[in-house]
């Protein structure tokens, strides 16, 4: 059976961290049933995370979330220059979306990278037309 490839987003992250998040389950079952899954993410949303992290659920927090991502719980890959630029024309493109930059660059990153699922429980991502795990 061939992997499945998942884009994790913020929201994805963050419900799997707070318990009284309102996601939490459907994150905590998505991470309890995922195996030979590959798993991406990017230098954007680990940054945006981090300070979502940081300023709801403290430092420490963010410490072990950071720590875990960065030994490998998912691929973190920093964005070409070229994604940027494309995130930015689809930032404009998009203005009664209202989008953050920052869900462009997930959008942009996962369609060059043929990624079609996603955690996330935003619904932007259902909007641009990805797969949403629940």
């Amino acid at each position: 059976m061939n992997a499945k490839e998942y884009f994790i987003d913020t929201s994805g992250f963050y419900a799997l961290l707070d318990a009284k998040d309102p996601d939490h389950a459907t994150a905590n079952d998505f991470f309890s049933k995922i195996t030979s899954d590959l798993l991406f993410t990017t230098n954007y949303i680990f940054d945006e995370t981090m300070a979502l992290v940081r300023i709801k659920l403290g430092y420490q927090y963010a410490i072990k979330l950071g720590t875990e991502i960065k030994a490998g719980a998912c691929e973190l890959l920093s964005l070409e220059t070229k994604i940027e630029e494309e995130a930015w024309n689809l930032f404009i493109k998009r203005k009664d979306k209202n989008y953050s930059f920052t869900d462009c660059t997930s959008f942009v990153f996962c369609k060059t990278r043929k990624i079609k699922n996603v955690l996330s429980f935003d619904r932007h991502f259902i909007q641009e037309g990805f797969i949403i795990f629940h």
